[in-house]
């Protein structure tokens, strides 16, 4: 291997390139940092894997940068990092193999750019040969913004410390003309729907909350393209692509059916206004209740808090529009808070679900797609819709 490249492009492709990486966490602590770094025919390229994920970015040559030879060796991702971003990023970088052969390595990356020398030791690799760029079936082309928008807004319902992968999960539903992403932790669920025409393939998808959004951060453009085969999702942009795997049917399929609960065309019970509501939620939440009650009436939402320890009481209500309900509801307060927080419109709207005639669980919506259930998942099909095919 003996070639040459642009500080910043070398740097953006390792930082692209090593993005598994973000997926290791204290119980893949056994795995290398170590990635593969490769120079094949025109183009330069990082590729690192580790138990969940797999990423790699290859660039194509831009005038003034240069291949001699080709290589395929794995070098430390982390360290390799460290010494380019020292760098100039104007300056051009020049790397060769130099064989030296010892008891762990079989020779040295040797690295220069003007008068900053380093060497690395290095080791043969699985061939790169096996990262196929055009891997997995087409399924749709989306905007980053919307997915990291989606993650922002109901994150907050899932639990990334829980090892289920239910509720460490954020769960991508491609059906009916409309992306759905839903999150929870098993006592409540958030999701978000946004409506697209771009689906080709109809599929549902549980990818890790902890790491997703920070895996498409590193994609430069806006539009992504979406690819699924067994056992996994790739997000990719041009010659940049992060390959995902995914738990098997067993594990999607024990997550809430939400979609049949999003798509549902049906009128709401009640309107309130946002942020009378979450400024009432806000002060029952700050007394630290033991009890929290929502009681609706034909005149209004009554909300009273109760705790006991401090001799405190409190009482309020919110006048509401649309049918008239009688319904007497205990919730979290700072459940439904969280929610409340990641509310943009001014009006949102609640329905009260019922079974032998108790409320099941709350559900409340706003106008641009977003929803949330709150006191109850048991009640809800864990049978995803016949429409949607799941992948292993």
């Amino acid at each position: 291997m003996k070639a040459k490249m642009k500080v910043e492009r070398l740097l953006s492709t390792v930082d692209k390139g090593m993005v598994a990486l973000l997926t290791v966490v204290d119980d893949d602590s056994s795995l290398s940092d170590f990635g593969r770094f490769a120079v094949i025919k025109n183009k330069i390229g990082v590729k690192t894997v580790t138990g969940k994920a797999s990423s790699y970015c290859l660039l194509s040559l831009q005038a003034g940068e240069e291949i001699v030879s080709e290589g395929c060796y794995a070098i430390s991702m982390p360290k390799l990092r460290s010494m380019l971003a020292s760098l100039p990023k104007e300056d051009m970088v020049e790397f060769e193999f130099q064989e030296k052969k010892t008891d762990t390595s079989i020779g040295n990356l040797a690295f220069s750019s003007g008068n900053t020398n380093w060497k690395m030791p290095c080791s043969y690799p699985n061939v790169i040969a096996d990262v196929n760029i055009d891997e997995g079936d087409f399924c749709l082309s989306i905007e980053k913004d919307i997915i990291l928008d989606a993650v922002s807004s109901i994150s907050f319902a899932g639990n990334i410390f829980d090892a289920s992968f239910t509720t460490s999960n954020i769960c991508i539903s491609l059906i009916d003309k409309n992306v759905l992403f839903g999150a929870t932790d098993d006592i409540r669920c958030a999701a978000v729907k946004s409506p697209s025409t771009n689906i080709v393939n109809a599929q549902r998808f549980l990818i890790p909350i902890i790491f997703l959004s920070k895996i498409l951060k590193t994609f430069d453009k806006n539009e992504i393209k979406v690819f699924s085969g067994k056992g996994f999702v790739r997000f990719s942009q041009e010659e940049h692509s992060v390959k995902i795997s995914l738990p098997d049917g067993a594990d999607i399929n024990r997550f809430p059916n939400f979609e049949a609960i999003v798509l549902k065309d049906h009128p709401f019970k009640l309107k309130v206004m946002t942020s009378k509501f979450k400024s009432i939620v806000s002060a029952c939440h700050d007394m630290n209740p033991e009890e929290f009650l929502m009681k609706i009436d034909d005149n209004a939402v009554h909300f009273y808090a109760y705790c006991n320890k401090d001799g405190m009481s409190y009482h309020s209500s919110l006048p509401y529009t649309g049918d008239k309900v009688n319904v007497s509801v205990g919730v979290c307060s700072l459940f439904l808070l969280e929610y409340l927080k990641k509310v943009k419109e001014e009006v949102i709207q609640l329905e009260f679900p019922q079974k032998d005639g108790k409320p099941k669980y709350i559900e409340i919506q706003d106008n641009v797609g977003g929803f949330y259930l709150l006191k109850s998942l048991i009640d809800m099909v864990h049978t995803p819709p016949e429409s949607i095919q799941v992948n292993g």
